[in-house]
């Protein structure tokens, strides 16, 4: 069996270690897509939509980017092996309907991973806007402000179709900053959060009605010579975990660092604010990055809302994961298929779409 290696508190650094005052004086995690990107999407955007080929059974050849493809996927390759987030700006979609804007949106997936239902009503693209059904929404289709977290994927991607009157800022974070800085200032909070917690699932075990799990907030990973630092953050869901009556409790200790990295990625001197743009593309590795969103004051009308469009991906670029977080994500292997909630994979669904990507994209599925 393999278990995760026994480890002191010491500094990660390296490029993923940003600040947001720092990275904010920088574009070199901004890309703009060129005139000549923009419309060899449309052209493979046409070429899909006259295939008559439905999403599931789609495969590079029906959204052909003989150019932008491989950028994609320098891109994507880039932004996992460095800050851990990517603005692109310039997606064509002013002149696209919302269907079409979908299948856009499919197309460029199949460069980049294996998209992995994101909700027990089998989603695969999530629809983030407020369309005023309480009963009906998750945390993300309100408009209140969202608090740090990570999803339960590799990398996920938020398309923006259209702005917030005001507010819907989304606020970034860098995982491996807020580490290094409590292994600088608290190293016994840092190692308090190398321990696994528990975390409740988004929702119950239809079987056996498991309610939570157990990962830590970090967790490290050695493959070869090299280590790999990884971060599960979510605050509101290992807080409702604590609740249970058959999970193992925090300590006071585990309390305070958990309160402690919650209060450090708040601060100005760490976090980097980005308002979307009609087009904008964001890439953010989630086993790096905490990602959460300011109020939102949004105009009255549906058509004018603010609409994000979401996918979670495994991706080719997925880097090995700490033993300690199977439970979480299935599979802790490199370039493998895995995250979401085990009970929404619906691999009869799926599950020939997933095997196929997977192979097409040199992923273990």
């Amino acid at each position: 069996m393999n278990v995760d290696a026994i480890r002191k508190p010491k500094i990660v650094g390296g490029k993923a270690a940003w600040r947001g005052p720092d990275i904010a004086k920088s574009d070199d995690w901004v890309y703009h897509i060129t005139p000549g990107e923009r419309a060899e999407l449309l052209d493979a955007l046409a070429h899909f939509l006259k295939s008559g080929v439905d999403d599931l059974h789609a495969t590079q050849a029906d959204f052909p980017l003989p150019n932008f493809g491989p950028k994609l996927q320098k891109l994507e390759r880039d932004a996992d092996g460095g800050r851990g987030i990517l603005l692109m700006r310039g997606l064509p979609l002013a002149e696209l309907s919302e269907p079409h804007i979908h299948r856009l949106y499919w197309g460029i997936s199949l460069y980049l991973g294996v998209v992995m239902p994101q909700s027990g009503k089998a989603e695969l693209i999530g629809d983030i806007r407020n369309r005023g059904l309480p009963g009906e929404q998750r945390g993300y289709t309100g408009g209140h402000a969202q608090k740090y977290h990570t999803d339960a994927c590799d990398i996920v991607l938020l398309m923006c179709r259209m702005r917030a009157k005001e507010g819907g800022v989304s606020r970034l974070a860098s995982t491996v900053a807020i580490h290094d800085h409590m292994v600088e200032t608290r190293p016994d909070l840092a190692e308090a959060l190398y321990t696994p917690t528990a975390t409740a699932w988004v929702s119950p075990d239809p079987v056996s009605g498991k309610t939570w799990f157990t990962v830590p907030f970090f967790g490290f990973r050695q493959a070869g010579d090299k280590e790999h630092f990884a971060c599960r953050f979510s605050y509101n869901r290992t807080m409702k975990a604590n609740t249970f009556p058959d999970t193992p409790k925090l300590t006071d200790k585990q309390i305070e660092a958990i309160d402690y990295a919650f209060e450090t990625g708040n601060r100005p001197e760490f976090y980097l604010d980005m308002t979307f743009e009609p087009g904008d593309l964001q890439f953010v590795v989630n086993h790096q990055i905490v990602h959460g969103r300011t109020e939102i004051h949004d105009w009255p009308e549906l058509e004018r809302k603010r609409h994000v469009i979401r996918m979670w991906l495994a991706t080719p670029t997925g880097r090995p994961l700490p033993y300690s977080w199977e439970e979480a994500y299935t599979s802790v292997e490199p370039a493998s298929v895995r995250g979401g909630v085990p009970w929404w994979w619906f691999t009869e669904r799926f599950g020939d779409y997933r095997a196929r990507t997977a192979k097409a994209l040199g992923m273990k599925s």
